[in-house]
């Protein structure tokens, strides 16, 4: 099996485990790493010693040994270094979201195909074996005609004054709105605030449809525990989902019965994914038309936030 050699640019939280996870995959070799705090590199160095450290990521993405570069980094830097890995040839895996603005996916998209590189979206919640599982049966009308697609992903988290729970949470939810179903949401309706800081909002309540099943969404980072819950209601079926534990009840004529999941390391599935579609072997199932269009999602539901 041919080993690519991968960079990864941020070693923050989520830089973390994409770099614990390279370390340990038979198609990858975890390269160089680059961050722009000490911290960051004294971990990577302290666990990983063989590997190539720096502080500005132009010179990671200069290396013409890297195959491949894993962007991790905040919110608003994504566009950027994204379409600087590109242009540098690198096949590109960008952490959701995508980006800020559909103008900006686009333009990364458009950047990919020119230059006959992968860009993929980290939308982890496409390699979740409970999610696939809910996929699945949907297709296979197990659940009838959809009433209640119904979210909640809440946990209590301190995160950097710069990031908003929006741009943060809803990712995930309307990109696993669009996998299972291949539709996405519309007449959302936002109510949210921030409680412990002046601005960025940290709580919110979504409503909307999908065709004509109703949507209900609470994202949050206020309080405990970890939440990641999705129930289906269907005409002839209903479901709840523990996407954590990737555990699945199926509810029909009021009565519930688990679901056998196959649990799986999602992250793990993700990066074997993405180093995998190098040669071209297979689609990219988290590709950069669905990360724009998670944006779009997105910007429309900050846009009625704001009226």
């Amino acid at each position: 099996m041919k080993k690519f050699n991968i960079g990864v640019i941020g070693a923050g939280y989520w830089g973390k485990k994409h770099i614990s996870e390279l370390a340990q995959l038979d198609n990858a070799t975890l390269y160089a790493v680059s961050d722009a705090l000490d911290q960051n590199l004294e971990w990577v160095k302290g666990n990983f010693s063989d590997v190539l450290l720096f502080k500005n990521y132009t010179e990671l993405i200069g290396l013409d040994e890297i195959d491949g570069v894993i962007i991790a980094t905040p919110n608003e830097t994504h566009f950027q270094i994204g379409k600087d890995a590109l242009l540098a040839g690198k096949h590109t895996f960008i952490e959701k979201p995508l980006c800020m603005t559909v103008k900006e996916g686009n333009e990364l998209s458009q950047l990919a195909d020119l230059n006959k590189r992968t860009l993929s979206v980290g939308h982890i919640y496409r390699f979740n074996n409970s999610i696939k599982k809910i996929k699945h049966l949907y297709e296979e009308n197990f659940f009838g005609n959809l009433i209640l697609v119904k979210f909640r992903w809440t946990n209590f988290m301190l995160v950097s004054p710069q990031r908003d729970v929006m741009f943060d949470l809803l990712p995930h939810i309307f990109d696993i709105i669009n996998f299972i179903t291949s539709k996405w949401p519309s007449n959302l309706k936002a109510v949210a605030d921030s409680f412990t800081r002046e601005t960025q909002e940290e709580y919110a309540f979504i409503i909307g449809k999908l065709g004509k099943a109703l949507v209900n969404i609470e994202i949050g980072w206020l309080h405990p525990p970890k939440i990641r819950r999705l129930e289906i209601a269907g005409t002839k079926r209903s479901a709840i989902i523990d996407a954590v534990d990737q555990e699945i009840m199926i509810y029909e004529n009021g009565e519930g019965t688990p679901l056998k999941v196959e649990v799986n390391n999602t992250i793990k599935s993700e990066l074997e994914h993405f180093i995998s579609s190098f040669n071209g072997s297979h689609p990219i199932i988290n590709n950069a038309s669905i990360g724009t269009n998670t944006v779009s999602v997105i910007l429309d539901t900050i846009s009625e936030l704001k009226n």
